[in-house]
């Protein structure tokens, strides 16, 4: 009763260390890292941390410290770091858009052209983006659907999003000296085998470059293709 997720709790922190701990584990058993000769080459650690999301120390049982003051949010993004650090020393650790550990981990952005227009000239919110690390854009907003939404009137821009400005932006986002990118999302839903269960709908977007049954969304997914083949001709270019 005294947990309070994603907060310098130590209750939390407990378990969220055996969690990570285990992951880990279990990737480093089948040699899944890069440097075991695997595929994953970034990992992250926590996700969008605020330094208001503490509502009140003693309401979120907040650790306090030996000189009577209150852990803070930071506290807990520098642990997280040093946790992903001292359990997987060999990846490179990202924090996206938000509070981060500096020393450990990259602060990362996740948006549609702020990123590009906005954050990246600003050299993140670490101020380290392209003076000591590189720029990595973790979520290229392209939208998802808001249950019961008209797609005729969506609610909120995240509905779907022109697949020329994305590329706009992607295009944008390396001209500034951009180094990598995530689409979020690129496939529409994957619900199926130890995912799927009764009353779970297999979709997250039907408007995704990839459709939820995975079948191309012509002319979105050509597009996104085109633009990434245009990036690997001139990749020299960008990295001279």
């Amino acid at each position: 009763p005294k947990m309070t997720m994603r907060r310098p709790n130590q209750y939390w922190m407990d378990q969220m260390e055996i969690f990570v701990s285990s992951t880990i584990d279990y990737l480093t058993l089948h040699k899944l890292w890069s440097d075991q000769g695997g595929p994953i080459v970034l990992a992250q650690i926590e996700n969008e941390l605020g330094d208001t999301d503490i509502k009140s120390p003693q309401e979120d049982h907040v650790i306090q410290n030996a000189d009577g003051t209150y852990a803070t949010q930071q506290d807990y993004a520098s642990w997280c770091g040093a946790l992903a650090q001292r359990l997987q020393p060999n990846v490179v650790w990202t924090m996206c858009n938000g509070l981060t550990a500096n020393n450990e981990t990259i602060n990362t952005c996740n948006g549609n052209s702020d990123c590009w227009s906005n954050w990246i000239v600003q050299h993140g919110q670490s101020n380290l983006i392209q003076v000591t690390q590189p720029a990595l854009w973790t979520e290229v907003e392209e939208g998802f659907q808001i249950w019961g939404d008209d797609p005729s009137n969506p609610s909120d821009y995240f509905w779907s999003r022109d697949v020329t400005s994305i590329t706009n932006d992607v295009m944008r986002w390396f001209a500034r000296g951009g180094s990598h990118i995530n689409h979020y999302m690129f496939w529409g839903g994957y619900n199926r085998e130890r995912m799927s269960a009764g009353g779970i709908m297999n979709a997250y977007s039907l408007e995704a470059p990839l459709c939820p049954n995975g079948q191309r969304h012509y002319p979105k997914f050509d597009h996104l293709r085109l633009c990434h083949s245009l990036l690997a001709e001139i990749a020299q270019v960008l990295l001279n």
